[in-house]
């Protein structure tokens, strides 16, 4: 496929930003504000953004801190992956050893 036809939109490209200073900050998580300075973002947009992705268990507050992180939603579709990578290695190494 030709990624090329397909370029984000612009509010795609702020969110994927904000999710990658997420990423980027472990568990401590960070304030909308400092997510907003990272990303050149204005902090209610931020904000905003945040709650939405917090509705779709892509981020979450770090109690009552003010404070946002990666949610774990991401770790549970890594996790669901990872799995499925494993059997298929597991798939081929069986079928490459029936061949030899």
């Amino acid at each position: 496929m030709d990624i090329s036809k397909y370029p984000p939109s612009a509010q795609l490209a702020r969110v994927a930003d904000i999710l990658r200073v997420l990423f980027a900050n472990g568990a401590q998580g960070l304030t909308p504000g400092a997510i907003a300075s990272a990303t050149k973002l204005s902090a209610s947009y931020v904000t905003q953004q945040l709650g939405q992705l917090a509705n779709l268990g892509m981020a979450e507050e770090v109690g009552d801190t003010g404070r946002w992180r990666a949610g774990v939603a991401w770790a549970q579709m890594a996790t669901a992956q990872h799995i499925h990578i494993q059997r298929d290695l597991a798939s081929i190494s069986e079928y490459q050893q029936r061949i030899t």
